[in-house]
């Protein structure tokens, strides 16, 4: 199973911009002989197979976790905010940390999504597993908080408020990122069309 980072600095508009100009320049590079060697239908047909994504399923409630004794960084309970951390620069102190799996489905390249209702914001330890077609694909996130700032009492209460945290913000995310991915899909068609007519309509200069 191949790994992706999450949040690579690339969010899905840009994606279905790249995705779009990589279209445009393989039906734009057919050679005379390629075109004549299949029909227009078959072109269009897999061209759309090629470039079309699968929207991703999140499954945000079937999250598992562990919490653990740690030495943590200092990071607070409102982390969600880093730059006005009283916190962020306090030595190690003794801590949990929280591990959280959380499954979905779907085409890898939606790891990558990044809307611009959420700020930039790397998660410590995050890992990505790109689904196969016989299982779902997994985020594995590693948070950490202090002992200090959480009463004894409290700690599992704390540890599984932050997975349904975590939980709600990425289900909040891929929800966006399919609505995304479903209106990049429905536009395909017409695009391969529009491109096919205008390679068609033009002489060939790109014969080897």
């Amino acid at each position: 199973m191949a790994e992706f980072e999450l949040f690579a600095g690339l969010d899905v508009y840009q994606y279905f911009e790249i995705k779009e100009e990589c279209l445009i320049h393989e039906i734009d590079d057919l050679t005379a002989a390629e075109l004549a060697g299949r029909t227009v239908a078959t072109w269009q047909a897999d061209l759309l197979a090629k470039y079309r994504i699968e929207p991703v399923r999140f499954y945000p409630y079937d999250a598992q976790f562990t919490c653990e004794e740690a030495m943590v960084a200092p990071i607070s309970l409102a982390d969600w905010v880093p730059d006005v951390d009283p916190h962020k620069d306090d030595p190690p102190e003794p801590g949990y940390l929280v591990m959280a799996t959380f499954p979905f489905s779907g085409d890898e390249v939606m790891l990558y999504v990044r809307p611009s209702e959420f700020a930039y914001k790397p998660y410590l330890a995050t890992s990505v597993t790109a689904p196969t077609t016989d299982q779902l694909g997994t985020i594995t996130i590693k948070r950490e908080f202090q002992i200090g700032r959480v009463a004894p009492d409290q700690v599992e209460w704390e540890a599984d408020r932050l997975v349904t945290e975590l939980g709600y913000h990425f289900f909040k995310l891929f929800k966006i990122s399919a609505h995304d991915t479903q209106q990049y899909n429905a536009s395909l068609p017409a695009l391969i069309e529009e491109e096919m007519i205008k390679r068609l309509s033009k002489p060939s200069t790109n014969e080897p």
